[in-house]
């Protein structure tokens, strides 16, 4: 999205649906001029703010590269229509990103992939915890696949 008013067109034409709109104001004060990095991803770098009412939460700033168009737009109030237990769904939405809840306990990309997480050899996880995992990894695919009609980037 190139502006404030693409925003609001969003919010316009979703309406429900649609996540709450920010502008670059709101989203540096949340993010206390973004201080706090989390994480540096494919798509932007993600850091951790404070929603006015106190919430903890994960801001993603996108990268120039990431598509920002109609597709960009549709995959976001697609996302923001789903509820479901495995889904992490966008609170806010802004010409530069996406709000988040903050997950506490970190991405599942963090939790397999890096070092010092539970994937480290002195540290395996469970038959029985990794089954979970896949399981509710495949529920919350189920659940956008039930929901969406275009392509998903689906992050871990």
């Amino acid at each position: 999205m190139q502006n404030d008013q693409d925003v609001d067109a969003v919010i316009r034409k979703y309406g429900s649906l649609a996540p709450k709109g920010y502008n670059y104001s709101d989203v540096k004060k949340m993010t206390n001029s973004f201080s706090d990095k989390v994480r540096q991803g494919g798509y932007g770098v993600v850091y951790r703010g404070k929603l006015h009412e106190g919430r903890v939460a994960a801001v993603k700033v996108l990268s120039e590269s990431m598509g920002n168009g109609e597709e960009f737009i549709n995959e976001v109030a697609c996302i923001s229509g789903t509820s479901h237990v495995n889904i992490v769904t966008p609170l806010g939405i802004c010409c530069e990103g996406l709000v988040y809840e903050f997950m506490s306990n970190g991405s599942l990309h963090k939790f397999i992939y890096d070092k010092g997480s539970m994937s480290t050899k002195n540290n395996r996880l469970e038959w029985t915890t990794l089954s979970e995992i896949v399981v509710g990894v495949a529920r919350g695919l189920e659940c956008l696949i039930a929901v969406a009609t275009l392509g998903l980037c689906i992050s871990t």
